[in-house]
């Protein structure tokens, strides 16, 4: 679909507009819970408690900041 069209979301089926609306957020989440579970696994076997506890701790807010610099992407 060209950028320029624009869909009325108000004709279709509710259901199906807010499903193609929030795929995309959905998949995002999704590789953001995956990345965070593979480095959890990675650092507690590899690093010990302490570094587990300190990714642990982290990981929201890497994910906060990965957020908010695709926020400003979208809105500039």
């Amino acid at each position: 679909m060209n950028r320029s069209q624009k869909k009325d979301l108000t004709s279709e089926n509710p259901f199906w507009c807010l499903l193609k609306f929030a795929a995309p957020v959905i998949i995002g989440n999704l590789f953001q819970l995956f990345y965070t579970l593979a480095d959890s696994v990675i650092v507690g076997k590899t690093l010990g408690t302490n570094s587990l506890a300190a990714v642990g701790s982290t990981s929201i807010i890497i994910y906060f900041v990965l957020c908010e610099k695709a926020l400003q992407h979208l809105l500039s």
